[in-house]
Parts: structure tokens; C-alpha cells; sequence
């Protein structure tokens, strides 16, 4: 994982140096790892909500839009399709909705994680 915890557009990538960060991922997997933290229990629910929490404020810091009220969307830099030339560097809808469930989620916890 990237030191951000926004990671790369592909793991697989030839130049991971060179590559794009993918915004829409790194809001799906916070949101997913909320999920997951509400059917385990101990540490291991902690550690998921805990790296939920990182890389929601890594994606508020470093990826949303709040310097640039003229962007509809919520983040930014995210890839859609790499490979195709499509959705390259944006916003999308799917990241901006698991982004905004993610924060929801965890704002619900109402432990001050953030």
C-alpha cells in the first residue's frame, strides 16, 4: 500500500513510480472495511476501522475537492479505465458514493475517529 493509502490505478503496473493513484479504489476498500469491521471482533475491527479512518482523512487531505468549488465531484484523481484512455485523473460518481458511505460509517461510530 501506498504510504497515503490511496493506491496505485494497478498493482501490477510496469513503473509503479510513474503510475496513477486511484481515488475510487482507496474510497471503496475504507468503505468495505467498514463492513467488514462490523462482523468481527477485538483488534482485528479496530484495525479496519482504524485504516478506514486513515485513508478517509488521507482522501480528504490530499484528494477531495474542497480547493476547487467549481469540481461537481467529491474526489479527484481517480481512474475509471487506464487501459482504454477513459476516466483517467477524475472524478467519479462511484468513488464520490463509497466516499461519502465511508465517512457516513464512520462518523456513525461516534468515537472520534475523525
Amino acid at each position: 500500500m501506498e504510504s497515503d493509502y490511496v493506491p496505485l490505478w494497478d498493482f501490477s503496473v510496469p513503473n509503479p513510480s510513474e503510475a496513477l493513484r486511484d481515488s475510487s479504489a482507496a474510497a471503496i476498500a475504507a468503505a468495505s472495511l467498514l463492513e467488514l469491521a462490523e462482523h468481527v471482533e477485538g483488534e482485528e475491527k479496530e484495525q479496519y476501522i482504524q485504516f478506514a479512518a486513515q485513508t478517509l482523512n488521507s482522501l480528504y487531505e490530499n484528494y477531495s475537492t474542497k480547493e476547487q468549488p467549481d469540481n461537481e465531484g467529491l474526489l479527484v484523481n481517480a481512474c475509471g479505465h487506464h487501459p482504454a484512455g477513459s476516466d483517467i485523473d477524475c472524478s467519479l460518481i462511484y468513488g464520490d458514493y463509497y466516499y461519502a458511505e465511508a465517512v457516513t460509517r464512520l462518523l456513525g461510530k461516534g468515537k472520534g475517529y475523525w
